[in-house]
C-alpha cells in the first residue's frame, strides 16, 4: 500500500515492541510466513551398506520430506574390495547378480550402472535426463538392493537429484 506523506502529517507505525507484542498475543496467525525453502534444490544423498557372505544388502539412500518431489538423476555405486574401476569389478546381468532400486519397498527397476569399460558393472554410474529417471514424493524412501556382489565387501552408493515442490514442476 503507497502513501503520501506531506509535510506536517503525522504516520502512525507501530515499534518493534508494539510488533512482538502483537505476535506474542496471539495475531501470529494473521503475520505472513515468508518459506525460506527454495523451489528447486539440487541434492546428494549417500549410503553405505555393509554386504553379507553372499554378496547382498538393503541401504535406505534417501527419504523425500512431505510435500515435495525428487527426480532422481545419478546413482554411482562403489565397493570396497576393487582396487580400480576394473579390478574386481563385478558384471551385473549374470543369474543372481543384480541391483534393484525400490520406492519405500516396490520396484522401480533394475540397476544398469556402467563402468568405464562400458560394461554394466559396479563399480559404475547410472544416470537419466529430466523426464527418464524415477521420480519419488511425500516421504517415500529410495532404496538400493543388492545381491551376489562381492561377498562381506562395503557398497558405497550416492544418489543425485533435484528436490522440488511440485508447484516448480509445474508452473502456473
Amino acid at each position: 500500500m503507497k502513501h503520501t506523506i506531506k509535510h506536517g502529517a503525522t504516520v502512525d507505525i507501530p515499534s518493534l515492541g508494539e510488533i512482538q507484542d502483537a505476535i506474542s498475543s496471539g495475531l501470529k496467525d494473521h503475520v505472513p510466513v515468508i518459506n525460506a525453502t527454495p523451489a528447486r534444490t539440487t541434492i546428494r544423498a549417500g549410503e553405505v551398506v555393509q554386504l553379507d557372505a553372499t554378496g547382498s544388502g538393503v541401504c535406505n539412500v534417501l527419504t523425500i520430506p512431505p510435500g515435495f518431489e525428487f527426480d532422481l538423476r545419478r546413482l554411482s555405486f562403489s565397493l570396497s574390495t576393487c582396487a580400480d574401476s576394473v579390478t574386481g569389478a563385478v558384471q551385473l546381468g549374470v543369474a543372481g547378480v543384480y541391483l534393484e532400486y525400490l520406492r519405500s519397498g516396490r520396484h522401480i527397476e533394475y540397476g544398469m550402472p556402467e563402468g568405464p569399460t562400458g560394461h554394466i558393472q559396479v563399480p559404475g554410474i547410472q544416470t537419466w535426463s529430466a523426464v527418464e529417471g524415477p521420480y519419488l514424493s511425500n516421504g517415500e524412501i529410495l532404496q538400493i538392493v543388492a545381491a551376489g556382489l562381492t561377498a562381506n565387501a562395503t557398497l558405497e552408493v550416492e544418489a543425485t537429484g533435484v528436490l522440488l515442490k511440485p508447484s516448480a514442476r509445474f508452473p502456473r
